[in-house]
């Protein structure tokens, strides 16, 4: 089974419809089920229902085992997909302390929270992939905190790769330019961002490159 985090997001939401049209059972983990439910309706794929399982999480506790325990049954996870974040906006000397370490946290801690409670219940030769940022390699002024938030994620994966190795889960930082989302909307050059489905296939393909490749990082950039 695939489990995808964030996926009331844009991103997270055209992963999972992706994945669905190519009849791959999915768990979508998500702070509102019912705006899942909603992006899959406007991806206006045909999907078996009975490959979409969701999961409310309000990201306050965690993730509850024995609820887990009941969606996948004999089941384990293939690949974990974490999509799940938060952008900031922000230059440091004008932004609060609080508000600096909130968004630094809600990013880090997250990545960090899912691969804790989930990697037991994960399969032999299974993969994680997260969804990184460029903006780990080059920081904006005005994205400092979510700049600093993504590059701790590519030290956190560096230093935990070879023990999950151990256990055979393959873990990829997959460090993404700007991917068209709710959030560029506005941008001028929307048009040329990161298609979602695009960005989806390049998953796939790395999931399937794993088999016999060990892929530690790589990055998706527009092309033009």
């Amino acid at each position: 089974m695939w489990v995808i985090t964030g996926t009331n997001g844009s991103i997270g939401g055209h992963l999972t419809s992706f994945y669905l049209s190519k009849n791959l059972e999915v768990l979508a983990v998500s702070a509102s089920t019912d705006d899942v439910k909603k992006n899959i309706s406007k991806s206006g794929i045909s999907y078996d229902k009975r490959n979409l399982h969701t999961y409310y999480d309000d990201y306050s506790k965690d993730l509850n085992d024995d609820k887990m325990k009941n969606i996948l049954g004999q089941k384990k996870i293939s690949c974990l997909v974490i999509s799940s974040g938060e952008y900031f906006s922000g230059s440091f000397l004008s932004t609060s302390y609080e508000d600096y370490i909130s968004n630094f946290r809600a990013n880090f801690e997250s990545c960090v929270r899912y691969i804790s409670q989930l990697n037991q219940f994960m399969d032999n030769n299974s993969n994680i992939i997260v969804i990184n940022s460029i903006a780990s390699k080059v920081p904006k002024k005005t994205e400092g905190s979510y700049a600093i938030s993504k590059k701790t994620i590519s030290t956190f994966i560096d230093s935990i790769a070879d023990e999950l190795k151990d256990r055979n889960i393959h873990i990829t930082d997959l460090v993404c330019g700007a991917v068209k989302s709710n959030i560029t909307k506005d941008r001028d050059n929307f048009d040329k961002l990161i298609d979602p489905s695009d960005l989806a296939q390049q998953i796939l393909d790395i999931t399937k490159l794993e088999e016999t490749l060990a892929i530690r990082r790589i990055e998706v950039l527009r092309s033009k």
